[in-house]
C-alpha cells in the first residue's frame, strides 16, 4: 500500500523519515523508537504464557 499523506504514514515509516541527510535528532529518533515499540511489548506481555509454551513444545520430541 503507497500512502503519500505525510500525516498517514506507519510510525516506522515515520521515523525512518525523521531523520535528516545531515543533521540526526538522536533524542526525537529514540523517543519515537521507544513509543513504536510500545504496543509490541504490551501484546507480547499479554500473551507471555502462549508465546512460551509454544517455545517448548517445538522443543520437546516425542
Amino acid at each position: 500500500m503507497v500512502v503519500s499523506s505525510e500525516n498517514k504514514k506507519v510510525i516506522t515509516v515515520g521515523l525512518a523519515s525523521f531523520g535528516g541527510v545531515y543533521i540526526q535528532y538522536y533524542g526525537q529518533m529514540m523517543a519515537m523508537s521507544l513509543i513504536s515499540i510500545i504496543p509490541m511489548l504490551v501484546i507480547f506481555l499479554i500473551f507471555q504464557r502462549q508465546f512460551v509454551k509454544g517455545i517448548t513444545l517445538t522443543g520437546i520430541k516425542y
